[in-house]
């Protein structure tokens, strides 16, 4: 074969992979889905991966690395601007979060060494900083009822401050001395009543820690946490294997239990991120798909239900093809699903879909 037709041969190979990974990135794998621009009401926010939806889905706040902001639900009205970190590189990975009661909103940029805290239910209430001691911010928390925040660092602390006034709490050492080294916390939330603070290091395990004085009350080392609702008593994560996402009773936090387990509807995927949606057992878990040279995610929803033998299953309710996002969360009130990349944020609005699945 001649040169010539060894390069036409090449090109015309490439060519068909090209076609072959595009349609599979654009296409369908098993499960039909509507166009997403018809879901989302804000688009191409500025966001580097940070964005929470506030309780009473009234509000959405991002985090571009540098500042962060709030605005409203629909509409994208800008509302409020906080800086986070002057002359800051735009990069992912900030961390932003609500208080349960809607009454703080804590950001921090990538790298940040420190949180900003603002009153947000007061218009024009200044930005109080919180310096951290031990590396920097990777994830936020805030309490139920006790008014503290909690911040996850990249050196594997939980420390622990008063949102009020910014006075330290202490911190709980997760992981700063794994045999890898200092593991960044990935994950931190308060069961419903204050009553423990559940924590995750690195890629998986779950712990969860006396409020009083950071002891250990279990852990769970097979299971990776991806959310906890907002009453703070349902928590959804992944096996370690990732073969399945798990739905956890945490109604008495010290006695968990596996209500229900599912797998990707489509039976080739890994449950990456989840957010539930309200307070009625609506569940928004994105799973990881892949073929030859594309990835992307796609939001599967369900809702939880009782059996006709008393036990409970997560339920399909269909889906929505999300791209490649850094994060997902949902609302209190069950209407949106706010979906945060390193190239911006979206809301989709999910009320069709539970409404349809009742």
């Amino acid at each position: 074969m001649s040169a010539q037709s060894k390069s036409h041969l090449h090109r015309t190979a490439f060519a068909a992979l090209l076609v072959l990974a595009t349609a599979c990135a654009t296409g369908e794998p098993n499960l039909s889905r509507p166009p997403s621009a018809q879901h989302q009401l804000l688009l191409e926010l500025p966001c580097r991966g940070g964005v929470a939806l506030a309780p009473d889905g009234t509000r959405v706040a991002t985090s571009n690395g540098w500042a962060l902001e709030v605005r409203a639900v629909p509409g994208g009205t800008k509302l409020a601007r906080h800086e986070l970190r002057l002359g800051a590189d735009a990069v992912s990975g900030a961390c932003v979060a609500w208080s349960p009661d809607g009454r703080w909103l804590g950001g921090s940029a990538r790298g940040g060494r420190s949180v900003v805290v603002v009153e947000a239910q007061t218009e024009g209430a200044p930005a109080r900083r919180v310096d951290l001691a031990h590396g920097r911010a990777t994830v936020l928390a805030f309490a139920h009822a006790s008014g503290e925040l909690t911040v996850g660092t990249d050196q594997g602390f939980l420390e622990r401050f008063d949102a009020a006034t910014g006075a330290g709490r202490g911190s709980i050492a997760l992981a700063p001395n794994s045999a890898q080294g200092p593991l960044p916390v990935a994950f931190a939330a308060w069961t419903g009543r204050d009553e423990l603070l559940l924590a995750s290091a690195g890629k998986g395990g779950l712990a969860a820690f006396e409020p009083q004085d950071g002891a250990r009350a279990w852990e769970r080392l097979d299971e990776r946490p991806l959310a906890l609702d907002a009453t703070g008593t349902r928590l959804v994560t992944a096996s370690m294997d990732r073969a399945e996402a798990r739905g956890i009773d945490l109604a008495d936090p010290r006695s968990p239990r596996v209500l229900a387990t599912v797998r990707d509807p489509a039976g080739d995927g890994r449950p990456e991120l989840a957010a539930w949606c309200g307070t009625e057992g609506r569940l928004a878990i994105a799973f990881t798909r892949s073929f030859v040279l594309a990835r992307w995610l796609d939001a599967e929803f369900f809702t939880l239900e009782r059996t006709a033998e008393g036990s409970a299953a997560l339920a399909h309710a269909g889906g929505v093809r999300i791209g490649a996002p850094a994060m997902i969360a949902g609302d209190g009130t069950g209407r949106w699903l706010a979906v945060g990349a390193s190239d911006g944020a979206s809301v989709y609005d999910l009320d069709g879909w539970f409404r349809a699945s009742r």
